[in-house]
Parts: structure tokens; C-alpha cells; sequence
């Protein structure tokens, strides 16, 4: 896992910066449990719990 700090310098990059989070989201099929459109009760709850292979 990597981690990065990001600064926008100016309120238009948010639509790219979430347009990035989508993207990597939606990859990995968990855009419905991070979508910030969504109103509080119409987020997925998490099911299988069960964490990935760990990587040396």
C-alpha cells in the first residue's frame, strides 16, 4: 500500500482528484461503499471481512 498526502492548490482540482478515487474505487468494486453522493443510509455495508494475502 502506498500513502500520499494531496494538497489541492485550488477547488477545481476536486473534481479530478475524485474523479482519480472513483476510478481506483471502482476497480476494485468499492465505490458503493466510499461514494460520497450517497446519503448515509444507502452505503453497502461490508460482508466478507476476510483480509487479502499479505506481501513481504
Amino acid at each position: 500500500i502506498t500513502r500520499a498526502t494531496v494538497i489541492l492548490e485550488k477547488p477545481s482540482q476536486g473534481k479530478t482528484w475524485l474523479f482519480l478515487r472513483r476510478s481506483k474505487a471502482d476497480q476494485n468494486d468499492l465505490w458503493d461503499y466510499c461514494n460520497p453522493g450517497l446519503p448515509d443510509n444507502q452505503y453497502r455495508a461490508l460482508q466478507n471481512t476476510q483480509r487479502g494475502k499479505q506481501v513481504e
